[in-house]
């Protein structure tokens, strides 16, 4: 679940205390990551941000993508960033996040995530059709 960030600790050969401790993260959360209690991509992402850059990562480096491989782009609009996704009646807009340069550093992660969320509604959609 947690495979880049994990990989990334071990060669870094810190301890968990020492991640905690430069990133600024509570001891717990990097705990409870690393050993897969909780799935880094619901995590705070100031918090993932702060790992990846002790660790020398990016933040999306560290995130799980579920993405397909389906294009997307992402708006900068009126201070704010929206995913654009799909063709003709399947096309969708979203908000995403305001614009800050924290937000900068995530949102292709972010639009990532909602791509997934968007398809796998459309499949659970069909799967539900299907068996009635």
């Amino acid at each position: 679940m947690n495979d880049r960030i994990r990989k990334l600790f071990e060669e870094s050969g810190m301890s968990k205390y020492a991640l905690a401790q430069a990133a600024g993260v509570p001891y717990t959360t990097v705990s409870e990551i690393l050993n897969e209690k909780i799935d880094i991509n619901r995590c705070a992402a100031e918090s993932v941000s702060r790992m990846a850059e002790v660790l020398g990562a990016k933040t999306e480096d560290v995130l799980n993508r579920y993405h397909r491989g389906e294009p997307f782009a992402i708006v900068e609009r009126d201070l704010c960033y929206y995913l654009q996704f799909g063709r003709g009646e399947e096309y969708v807009e979203r908000y995403l996040c305001r614009v800050n340069p924290l937000n900068a550093r995530y949102v292709r992660a972010m639009a990532e995530w909602e791509v997934d969320e968007i398809q796998n509604a459309k499949e659970m959609e069909a799967w539900q059709t299907s068996i009635i």
